[in-house]
This record gives C-alpha cells, sequence and structure tokens, in this order.
C-alpha cells in the first residue's frame, strides 16, 4: 500500500496559432511504501513525459488532447484526456474531462472528472468537482483555491478519494490528499 508520494514536475508550452498551443512536462516521482510485516520500506522512482495541445474554438469554450506517460513508465498512469472548458461571463468556468488508459479496454480503465471554478477578487479561484477512476477503482470528489499573480501561481487542494472493487472492500479504503503547488513564469 502506497504511504507517500513525492513529485518534482516541469512544464513548457508555446503558442502553435493565435489560437492554439502544445505543451510538455516532464516529473519525477518518488513513492514510499511501508511495510505491515517489519520489513524495511520500499521506494520506487519513475520518469514521465506528458504532451498535449490546446485550441481556443471560442470566447467561451477550450478544449484540449493530453497524452500522460505515453512510454509506459507507469502502466496505470498511461493515459489520453480531452478536456473542455466553459466560461460563464467570466466568472463561472465548468470543466469536465475524460479518457481511458490506451494500453487497456476502455470498459476497464474510463475515467472521467468534473469541476465548477468561481472567480471572485480578479486574482482567486475557487473549484470544486468530482471524479471517477474505473482504471484505479477510485471516486471521490475535491476543492481548491489558486492565485494567480504575474509570474507566479499558488495552489492549494484538498482531495477525498474511496477506493472500490473487490481488492478494496474494507470501509477504511479511503484516503484524503492535501497537495500545494507553487509556479513560477519565466
Amino acid at each position: 500500500k502506497l504511504n507517500t508520494r513525492q513529485r518534482f514536475a516541469g512544464t513548457w508550452s508555446s503558442l502553435m496559432s493565435e489560437d492554439s498551443a502544445f505543451g510538455l512536462r516532464g516529473q519525477r516521482t518518488t513513492d514510499t511504501i511501508e511495510s505491515e510485516d517489519g520489513l524495511p520500506r520500499k521506494e520506487r522512482t519513475f520518469y514521465q513525459v506528458s504532451v498535449g495541445v490546446l485550441h481556443v474554438l471560442s470566447e467561451e469554450l477550450t478544449v484540449g488532447l493530453v497524452a500522460n506517460d505515453p512510454f509506459e513508465s507507469l502502466p496505470e498512469e498511461s493515459t489520453a484526456e480531452l478536456g473542455v472548458q466553459y466560461y460563464f461571463n467570466r466568472l463561472f468556468v465548468l470543466m469536465a474531462d475524460g479518457g481511458l488508459n490506451y494500453y487497456q479496454t476502455a470498459s476497464d480503465s474510463y475515467f472521467y472528472k468534473g469541476a465548477l471554478q468561481i472567480s471572485f477578487f480578479k486574482d482567486f479561484f475557487l473549484r470544486g468537482g468530482i471524479f471517477h477512476n474505473e482504471g484505479r477503482k477510485e471516486k471521490g470528489n475535491g476543492v481548491g483555491l489558486s492565485w494567480m499573480g504575474a509570474r507566479v501561481i499558488a495552489d492549494v487542494a484538498l482531495k477525498n478519494t474511496t477506493f472500490f472493487g473487490p481488492e478494496n472492500s474494507k470501509k477504511t479504503d479511503k484516503s484524503r490528499d492535501l497537495t500545494f503547488s507553487l509556479s513560477v513564469h519565466f
């Protein structure tokens, strides 16, 4: 059972045209697994790449396509994802994503996510959403708060996950993740 995960990532993006952009993300992840039977803990480190494109269809509608971990560093995270953002009068954003693992069957690996984001005080954003991932056998909800400055973005989020399926039949198969992210734009 995974106990801690530490992830460092770097991203790069560039405009392809006035309405389209291309992006790359590279990340290094270290998972620590504590032993329940007194054996030493185990660590595994892996490296992943994601490739994505984004296109603005109109002032209100944006779509994106992402290939996560196409080199299968961690097979359960090798996914293709389609996302849509719809803006309501610049205060509300409705977000929806869906996808599947391209090394598994769709019925065993599909996932979807949905969220609503509210803008307040011009550079603060509050969001809440739900998710379901058949491949990982997890579902749940989350909330987050972001601040966007001229060159710095700070995010904090809380994610509540319930694990399901035959191997997750105990009532304790839940987790709560608190994440913090700081992005600096050069």
